[in-house]
C-alpha cells in the first residue's frame, strides 16, 4: 500500500486503491511525473466467469475445452447443432475471442474439466 498512516486507510481493497490514488496525486504535486493507467481486469476467478456466461454457455465452453466437436456437444446437451454455434458466437463476443482456441486459452484456469 502505498498510503502513509495518516491517510486513515484500514486495509480494505476498494480504500487500498482509493489511498494508492490519493499517494500518486501527492507525488504529482511535489514534481514527481506519474502516470494513472486504467487496466481492464482479467477474468481471474471462476466467479468472474460464471457472471460473464450463462449456465448453459458454461457447458458448452467446458465441453469445447474437453475437445468435444459441436455434433457431440448438441447431442450431450439434448440441442441442435446451430444452437452449440450461436452459444460459441455469444461466448466469443464476451470474452473478446475469435476461435476455439483461444476461448479455451482465456477460459483455461477458469473452468475445470469434468472427465
Amino acid at each position: 500500500m502505498l498510503a502513509d498512516s495518516a491517510s486513515g486507510v484500514n486495509g480494505s481493497e476498494s480504500e487500498d486503491e482509493e489511498a494508492q490514488f490519493i499517494e500518486i496525486s501527492r507525488f504529482e504535486v511535489n514534481g514527481y511525473l506519474c502516470a494513472v493507467v486504467k487496466v481492464e481486469p482479467e477474468l481471474s476467478a471462476a466467479n468472474d466467469l460464471t457472471r460473464l456466461l450463462t449456465d448453459r454457455e458454461l457447458q458448452v465452453a467446458t465441453l469445447v475445452a474437453m475437445g468435444r466437436p459441436n455434433k457431440q456437444i448438441a447431442r450431450q446437451l439434448r440441442i441442435s447443432e446451430w444452437t452449440v454455434s450461436t452459444h460459441l458466437r455469444r461466448i466469443f463476443l464476451k470474452l473478446g475471442v475469435d476461435s476455439r482456441a483461444a476461448m479455451v486459452y482465456r477460459c483455461a484456469s477458469m473452468i475445470q474439466c469434468q472427465t
